[in-house]
């Protein structure tokens, strides 16, 4: 009888010696999947803070859009201006050198 459980017994050893492995392995993979899992994690947190980044420099980015669009149609619109105020000191000083002569005339009506 000892001759057939002597090789049971020592089956049951390898098999248990085998499991013990196997649950080591188990474990050990299991704590790599928790560690990735929290670099994972930690890159969804870095990724969520780029992004949050992201869209406030593309939020500024177009309000600086808007201004230099606002600020581009000022300058344009003012350059008609600047033409129409030369060509009113041109005639400014034209009229200047009539001046005289009108408030004389002018005063000898008023007298």
């Amino acid at each position: 009888m000892s001759k057939t459980i002597a090789p049971l017994k020592a089956s049951l050893d390898e098999a248990i010696e085998k499991k013990d492995g196997a649950l080591k392995e188990l474990n050990e993979a299991k704590a790599k999947v928790a560690d990735c899992e929290a670099n994972v994690e930690q890159q969804n947190k870095t990724l969520a803070q780029y992004q949050a980044s992201l869209a406030e420099v593309e939020k500024e980015a177009n309000a600086l859009n808007e201004k230099m669009d606002l600020a581009s149609r000022l300058v344009n619109g003012l350059s008609g201006e600047n033409k129409r105020w030369g060509e009113n000191v041109v005639t400014l000083n034209e009229n200047l050198i009539y001046l005289i002569g009108d408030v004389v005339l002018a005063a000898s009506f008023v007298s």
